[in-house]
């Protein structure tokens, strides 16, 4: 899963990173690499219980990809905090406190670069192989498998309608005792808890699946359905060009996107308008356009610009 060991790091550079702030630099610089090794040992264990077959090369890459950065970060913040130097220490006589100032204060940049690079690149991965946020996770248009996956929640919902339709018959069975109703809910596949739930009166004294769950999840169901004939229909579509003067504006159904080209970098007001929009420079993209994600509104709103600045 993860390679890692105390030499990613360095125990004398951890050491020595805080000899000029810290009376015991030895014993702080072994509860940095101690702190490391447990970091990654917890970050291992965390995404094993999400391997399968099917992931485990690329999830090998990513943490991998993950250590080596984390290590890189930290020990550039080590090395950064070996040159800051305290007055505590070095003793207040001709104590250059300016100059330290500085140090400490690169020192805490870096510090801070490593600690929000671990943040947000494991909230990324999380998303990227957690079943529940894969789950729960928005379908993009982007996806090659959109349709696909809108199909399979369209099942599961439809699903769940009508286990909620079933749910809700058993508990208005009136010739039946609330322990006999639990046994038929939990037949139905409901868990123990959700079966006692379902028997206990909410504040108006219903029982059962409010009449807003079904409403809700009926309305979701026809967005969905409408979602794969929008799909469905913009799958037929194909890219076109469309040239206001110097400026051109594409509709790259292939790449999902409403672009924008320029013949040099526009002027101030239409970088207020394009950015207000949604719209980010692609510059390592041919022709480096402003692009968005591709709908409609995204369209009108290129050729709208680019007649501004035609």
């Amino acid at each position: 899963m993860i390679i890692y060991s105390e030499s990613d790091i360095g125990r004398d550079l951890a050491r020595r990173a805080f000899s000029g702030t810290n009376q015991t630099p030895d014993q702080r610089g072994d509860g940095i690499i101690n702190e490391y090794l447990s970091h990654m040992q917890a970050v291992a264990e965390e995404f094993s219980q999400w391997a399968i077959d099917k992931n485990q090369g690329t999830m090998d890459d990513d943490l991998e990809a993950y250590r080596a950065r984390y290590a890189q970060l930290l020990r550039a913040y080590l090395s950064s905090h070996s040159n800051v130097v305290s007055a505590w220490i070095a003793g207040p006589s001709n104590f250059p406190v300016e100059r330290m100032r500085k140090r400490s204060q690169w020192a805490d940049n870096h510090c801070n670069r490593w600690l929000e690079f671990s943040k947000k690149r494991l909230e990324q991965l999380r998303c990227k192989y957690d079943p529940k946020r894969i789950a729960r996770a928005p379908i993009s248009s982007d996806d090659p498998e959109a349709i696909i996956k809108l199909c399979d929640k369209i099942e599961k919902a439809e699903w769940l309608q009508e286990l909620m339709k079933m749910a809700n018959k058993v508990v208005r069975k009136k010739e039946k005792n609330e322990a006999e109703q639990r046994v038929d809910l939990i037949s139905l596949g409901l868990t123990e808890i959700q079966a006692h739930e379902l028997l206990v009166p909410d504040y108006m004294g219903k029982i059962g699946f409010a009449a807003y769950q079904l409403s809700n999840n009926s309305t979701n169901i026809r967005r969905m359905r409408d979602r794969i004939k929008q799909l469905e229909s913009t799958a037929q579509d194909t890219t076109t060009e469309t040239e206001f003067g110097d400026v051109q504006v594409i509709d790259n159904v292939e790449e999902n996107r409403v672009q924008v080209i320029f013949p040099e970098k526009p002027p101030a007001d239409i970088l207020v308008k394009l950015k207000s929009n949604g719209f980010h420079w692609a510059r390592t993209w041919p022709g480096q356009p402003w692009q968005r994600k591709r709908n409609a509104w995204a369209l009108q709103i290129a050729k709208e610009i680019a007649e501004d600045a035609a």
